[in-house]
């Protein structure tokens, strides 16, 4: 997150995700109520369409592209970094904005790649949250055997993400307190474990105030994962963009729970499913199975904040031991920044020293 320093950035990136969240909660409970026979689809069509069309003309209008001043030393870093690189793309003439582009990516790939501790971190994120991901594009295929409602399963969903946005408040703002990534990635994930069995377990007729109770469960422990994993994945994968390793986390996690909606529904066909006859499935084996294995991924990731050592002048794995420093193909070793930087990357209407560097 360019846009906060760094004592404001967890918090921000929570802010970030659950306000996507808080969108999906509201419109999970209004087509039951505006969609009532297949001819109204467009109904809840345009009720999504008018306020996406709304915010895009206003981010068009309105938001800049970064801040007048980097907000912490590693923006100022990347800056630094990216300045160079345009700099060093046009002295390649006209093609040097496609050469760049080449550059940056295979760079940025480069560094994904060789990186073991982002690639677990990855593979656990993508097997966990692709794995609840399906179940919740699948909870109507789930709860409607047992004599469920479509309507109470969008209150289910709607319980699901509300509780969530308040448990990754909670995350966020220990997070944001302690910088523990790792505790945090590992004790969320395995809570989101356990939530997914409670909420195959809950799914049986005659208690609907169980079902409910627990996909706020749920919830409450998959939401935090979305800025938790965001932010851990951004430190140790330094001094690469963060958007690039968002990108390739939600990429992979959507992918995955598109491979799993593919396996499941043919599974959740099955007589044991279909008459909700018993909790033990071989769908919910197989849900149990992938989530036990990006706990398991996830359990792996060792302890590396190259970001905040970046900006604390320590190590790269928070521990203040002190490791290489990443190398860039256009500017090859990159410097350890430091507060110093702000203003000698600041807009060039705040180089007069106006600037806090904070904005």
């Amino acid at each position: 997150m360019d846009w906060f320093p760094s004592h404001e950035r967890d918090l921000a990136t929570t802010v970030a995700t659950m306000a996507n969240v808080t969108g999906q909660m509201v419109f999970s409970l209004l087509p039951p109520l505006i969609v009532h026979t297949p001819a109204q689809l467009g109904r809840i069509m345009l009720v999504q369409w008018i306020p996406g069309v709304v915010v895009a003309a206003l981010s068009w209008r309105f938001l800049a592209q970064r801040p007048p001043s980097p907000p912490s030393a590693s923006a100022a870093l990347q800056w630094a970094e990216a300045e160079a690189a345009v700099v060093s793309a046009k002295s390649h003439g006209p093609g040097g904005a496609g050469w760049l582009a080449i550059q940056t990516i295979m760079h940025d790939a480069s560094m994904l790649l060789s990186n073991s501790n982002f690639l677990l971190l990855a593979a656990g994120f993508s097997v966990g949250s692709g794995t609840v991901w399906a179940v919740l594009i699948l909870e109507g295929q789930l709860i409607t055997p047992c004599g469920y409602s479509d309507r109470l399963a969008g209150a289910a969903g709607a319980a699901l993400l509300g509780t969530g946005v308040m448990s990754a408040f909670a995350v966020g703002a220990i997070m944001e307190t302690t910088k523990a990534y790792v505790e945090l990635q590992r004790g969320v994930m395995g809570a989101a474990l356990a939530a997914t069995a409670g909420v195959l377990a809950a799914s049986t007729p005659g208690h609907a105030l169980r079902l409910v109770f627990a996909y706020c469960a749920l919830g409450a422990a998959l939401q935090p994962l979305l800025p938790l994993t965001l932010e851990h994945a951004a430190e140790m994968t330094f001094p690469v963009p963060a958007d690039v390793s968002t990108s390739v986390l939600f990429t992979l996690a959507n992918i995955f729970s598109g491979f799993l909606v593919l396996a499941l529904t043919p599974l959740l066909a099955e007589p044991a499913s279909k008459t909700c006859t018993s909790v033990f499935t071989p769908a919910s084996g197989t849900v149990l199975t992938f989530m036990a294995c990006g706990v398991l991924l996830t359990l792996l990731v060792k302890k590396d904040y190259r970001r905040s050592s970046c900006e604390h002048g320590g190590g790269g794995d928070g521990s203040g031991r002190q490791q290489e420093s990443p190398e860039s193909p256009l500017l090859g070793e990159v410097p350890a920044a430091s507060a110093a930087s702000y203003g000698a990357i600041a807009d060039p209407a705040h180089k007069d020293g106006s600037g806090d560097g904070l904005t």
